[in-house]
């Protein structure tokens, strides 16, 4: 009767252990560093099936980001797809989606995939690093009033470079604010004398972007794929808009550019990436 009892408790002590390793087990299933590593997997796995030699792939800086839409990860560093001897690594995006019907316990990924191959892949790369690579990055969810937040401007952005005017503004004038001082018109002055030679100088050309921007007529511009956002016309790049990004037109300038933002420019983008409303 003793030896029945001390098999009993026996068994029910391995019960208790099994049920505890099952309900931590099943725990450690939907830890987020879970979720994080078989993205990253899934994106490697994606990227290998692609190429000649999927057992030659290398990868390196590889990091994981978790996007703004729910159960979605951007994979991103950098891979040597070409093979052979080649030590040649370029950058790569992989946006892996949980599929909606796949189960908790076992989650399948949707991969899209960009790799820098080639020159044109290698700009698509650039512009979805950009856009994806840092927590809760990609779409972002609309904000009141249609528009979408920016992503934020890259740390290594020098905010020197940033273009500065040329010269002050002109002082209040005739056209000024009602009680402001009233500025003499400035009289041309006459022209220089030639030099010695017969050979006089050129006038100067105003600084590029002066007397640039046009009245506009009211209206908006949709974004029609991720593109550059400009701190002048043909000027330095300040971040990316996201595609379907909707924007307040206030200016516009020669050869297609259009100054936009929400409630205050941010830029210039050019008009072949805009629908205009």
């Amino acid at each position: 009767m003793r030896q029945a009892r001390t098999h009993t408790a026996a068994l029910a002590v391995l019960v208790a252990v099994a049920l505890l390793t099952g309900c931590k087990r099943k725990a450690e299933v939907h830890r987020p560093a879970d979720l994080t590593a078989l993205a990253r997997q899934a994106a490697e796995d994606n990227i290998r099936s692609t190429t000649r030699a999927p057992a030659s792939v290398k990868f390196r800086g590889v990091q994981v980001y978790r996007q703004a839409a729910t159960g979605q990860f951007a994979v991103c560093g950098q891979a040597n797809v070409f093979g052979g001897m080649s030590e040649t690594f370029v950058l790569f995006v992989a946006v892996a989606t949980i599929a909606p019907d796949s189960p908790a316990s076992a989650p399948r990924f949707a991969i899209e995939q960009l790799v820098a191959g080639t020159p044109a892949d290698a700009s698509r790369v650039y512009v979805e690093t950009v856009a994806r690579c840092f927590d809760k990055g990609g779409p972002q969810p609309a904000l009141p009033g249609g528009t979408t937040p920016l992503p934020p401007l890259p740390a290594s952005l020098d905010q020197e470079r940033q273009p500065q005017p040329s010269a002050p503004p002109p002082p209040s004038g005739p056209l000024g604010p009602p009680g402001g001082p009233q500025t003499p018109a400035v009289q041309p002055s006459a022209p220089a004398a030639p030099p010695p030679g017969g050979v006089s100088e050129a006038p100067s050309q105003a600084p590029a972007g002066q007397d640039a921007l046009l009245p506009a007529t009211p209206g908006t511009v949709t974004m029609l794929q991720n593109g550059n956002l400009h701190a002048v016309p043909q000027g330095d790049v300040v971040r990316v808009v996201p595609k379907g990004t909707t924007m307040q037109v206030f200016g516009v300038a020669p050869g297609g550019w259009y100054q936009v933002g929400d409630t205050a420019p941010w830029g210039w983008v050019h008009g072949s990436m805009v629908e205009r409303h």
